[in-house]
């Protein structure tokens, strides 16, 4: 998980803006209702209902939709080493594999794996890629540096002043340099720029804990959602080409994982779908990384700015 993010969300209303899912029953099928859309799922089933009611927006998007991925790159990596096995299994339709109630558990058991997984390694190498291996909540506090304008820098600054303590001789005054593939260069002295670094992500920390106190993280609890798909997305891909990639070689070692030792032709497609996808969905977490830090400190200042207002005097009366 994002470092400082709040706990993986479970928003326990049950209305729409809040994240809660609402199953529709009608014409045979399955209706996530959010914001007044409806997303068909699969086939309606008593049994699929009673178990899918109890998942949240956040849960289907974090867990239930990578673990689906996890689940389906496997499937393929079998295919490649047994196809006949895998052609004969029912697979779709109203009685296969991916309507079943069975295959919703296994993808939410396979998501929470897949997002342990994503916060070691994962994540390191897109902070290192992307980041210069520090976190976007950090450089944010850096002249020019991502995720805010330097207008919006300084009325996060100003908030963070009044509510965190926070030294505004600090913050947003070293100067970043943004390199080629999004990576930063940080100008000035290493001790200066440690305590940016600090003061930073103690400022994000302590913005996450007041909107979580206040009931006002609903925008920054979305963004950590899709930030963790996809990053899991990313994760997956990156394991399917590792998987694809060892099939499509000739090895003599491959036996000892059980693989057959020749190359196999069948991998070589989805080794190249994997490979993009995980550039893709790599650069997407970046983005939605980004957006995270964003709305954080935007709904930080605002509600700051808003809790001035109201406890600000009257104004004196007219003469």
């Amino acid at each position: 998980m994002w470092a400082g993010s709040p706990p993986s969300p479970r928003p326990s209303h049950s209305n729409a803006r809040t994240g809660r899912i609402r199953f529709s029953t009608r014409i045979n099928e399955i209706g996530l209702v959010r914001s007044g859309c409806v997303l068909k799922l699969a086939p309606n089933s008593h049994k699929t209902t009673r178990m899918t009611e109890k998942l949240t927006y956040f849960d289907v998007l974090m867990y239930v939709l990578p673990g689906a991925y996890a689940l389906t790159v496997a499937l393929g990596v079998w295919w490649c080493v047994t196809p006949s096995t895998v052609s004969s299994l029912p697979l779709t339709g109203e009685s296969g594999l991916f309507a079943s109630v069975v295959f919703v558990l296994m993808s939410f058991i396979a998501g929470n794996a897949l997002q342990v997984i994503a916060h070691t390694l994962p994540e390191s190498l897109i902070r290192w890629v992307f980041w210069s291996g520090h976190w976007a909540s950090q450089l944010a506090f850096f002249k020019d540096g991502p995720c805010l304008s330097q207008r919006e820098r300084a009325a996060v600054i100003e908030s963070a002043v009044r509510l965190c303590s926070a030294d505004p001789t600090v913050l947003g005054v070293l100067p970043v340099e943004r390199l080629r593939c999004g990576r930063w260069r940080l100008k000035g002295d290493s001790a200066a720029v440690a305590t940016t670094l600090e003061s930073g992500q103690a400022v994000f920390r302590s913005a996450l804990t007041i909107l979580a106190d206040t009931g006002a993280g609903q925008r920054a609890t979305t963004a950590n959602a899709y930030y963790q798909f996809f990053r899991a997305l990313f994760t997956m891909s990156a394991i399917a080409a590792v998987a694809f990639g060892v099939l499509a070689i000739d090895a003599p070692w491959k036996s000892w994982i059980g693989a057959p030792v020749g190359a196999m032709v069948s991998a070589r497609l989805p080794l190249l779908v994997s490979v993009v996808l995980s550039l893709l969905f790599g650069w997407r977490a970046r983005g939605a990384g980004e957006a995270l830090v964003r709305e954080t400190l935007l709904s930080f200042s605002l509600l700051e700015k808003t809790k001035a207002l109201s406890i600000a005097p009257p104004p004196p009366p007219a003469l």
